[in-house]
């Protein structure tokens, strides 16, 4: 990550837990009427993306220092808008007939729809390196998609969320049963190599599957840049787990419902986005750093800059965060 009052030039900050601690907050955009569903920030880390439960995407410019697109679809709404690899195209969710739209910001115009979930699509990401992407629904399916191809490549049955690793080469999708007797849950992390997506189908069997036991579901999962971990939230609880070995380095409760979660660009710091408002950072040895007290409603979401030294939360409203030094 590079230090937000330098040019492309300067070298990276290597980020350490004083620096993780002094974040406060710089900035405050009220422009969302409804809670913020999701952040997306795109690879140069210069435009963020936030799309709310108002039925509007809001884009947002570092250099500019200002909102350029404001976008409004009342008739589908919007639902966990991400970008692409396109500058002005980027994915939402309808929250009426859970279509996927690929919506040119440029003009305002949804270019396609991808049809197939049939209930709330809960999480989209796209794969680092190419023009595919993940859809994850309530429905209890991952889809992987060809936005090129516009097609649904493969669906991925009684899976509660999915990812890509690093490399954009392997996909991760979650499952799990119950133990009604014990009440605990097995998580399996399934892993699909997707380095020739056209011969994907329904019928691949995982090369690996982890099996992860807590006392809820796993909802979210990412690997971090490295490809060192995966770190995976339940309502409760943090996982940092071997990317290789499929084991749990490091398990932590937390004292609040976890919403959502990201991790920073060096993947040594996760940030937890809680429903009491609060954000919670660990380091990736299982060490709570700091909790940010700020936001008095539910925070649904955060982000990490991919390039700049910057972390972005939400409620109803965008909050920018930076180390207190930048400040002065």
């Amino acid at each position: 990550m590079e230090n937000s009052n330098n040019n492309s030039e300067d070298s990276p900050i290597l980020l350490t837990d004083s620096i993780i601690s002094s974040l406060k907050t710089c900035k405050l955009i009220k422009k969302h009427e409804a809670p913020i569903n999701n952040i997306s920030i795109n690879t140069d880390g210069s435009l963020y993306l936030t799309s709310g439960n108002d039925s509007t995407i809001n884009i947002y410019s570092i250099k500019q220092n200002d909102i350029i697109r404001h976008l409004v679809n009342k008739k589908y709404g919007c639902e966990k808008a991400i970008f692409t690899h396109h500058t002005n195209a980027v994915l939402c969710a309808s929250k009426t007939d859970y279509r996927i739209m690929y919506w040119c910001t440029h003009n305002n115009q949804i270019l396609y729809s991808f049809l197939g979930h049939s209930d709330l699509i809960t999480d989209l990401t796209m794969n680092p390196f190419n023009d595919l992407f993940l859809s994850t629904s309530n429905d209890k399916t991952s889809r992987l998609w060809d936005l090129n191809k516009k097609k649904c490549l493969c669906i991925f049955q009684d899976s509660q969320c999915a990812t890509f690793d690093n490399t954009g080469k392997v996909l991760a999708s979650v499952t799990y049963k119950l133990d009604k007797e014990t009440e605990r849950y097995e998580n399996f992390i399934n892993l699909y190599n997707i380095e020739k997506p056209e011969g994907i189908n329904d019928t691949n069997r995982p090369f690996d599957v982890f099996s992860i036991k807590s006392s809820g579901y796993i909802k979210k999962i990412k690997f971090t840049n490295n490809g060192d971990y995966l770190i995976a939230i339940t309502d409760y609880y943090l996982y940092i787990i071997d990317a290789v070995e499929g084991k749990i380095l490091h398990e932590n409760e937390i004292n609040d419902e976890i919403n959502n979660f990201d991790i920073t660009p060096d993947g040594k710091y996760i940030g937890l986005a809680c429903a009491s408002g609060n954000v919670i950072i660990y380091n990736d040895k299982g060490k709570l750093i700091k909790t940010l007290e700020f936001h008095t409603k539910n925070c649904e979401c955060l982000a990490f800059n991919p390039r700049y030294l910057i972390m972005v939360s939400a409620d109803n409203n965008l909050v920018f965060w930076i180390p207190e030094e930048q400040k002065q």
